[in-house]
């Protein structure tokens, strides 16, 4: 049973670090919470990685609907 925790463990750390150069990667990182919320988690035969509510959003995208203040700006200052 011990083999299964370590073989989970050491599966879903590569996970992790595999998400965050993805992350990093992709330009995504703004103030670093989201990377730093990723925490494995690994009990008897089950494992979970976990992540702050918002990193969903970076796989799927944002919904449609009102933008955030000061938008135009932001978008500006992303071009540049």
């Amino acid at each position: 049973m011990n083999d299964v925790k370590q073989i989970l463990g050491i599966a879903l750390e590569e996970l992790k670090q595999r998400i965050i150069a993805n992350h990093v990667a992709a330009g995504q990182v703004a103030s670093g919470k989201t990377r730093a919320s990723l925490r494995v988690e690994v009990r008897e035969n089950e494992g979970i990685l976990w992540g702050r509510s918002p990193f969903g959003t970076l796989e799927t995208g944002r919904k449609p609907g009102k933008t955030p203040q000061g938008f135009v700006g932001i978008i500006r200052q992303w071009m540049q």
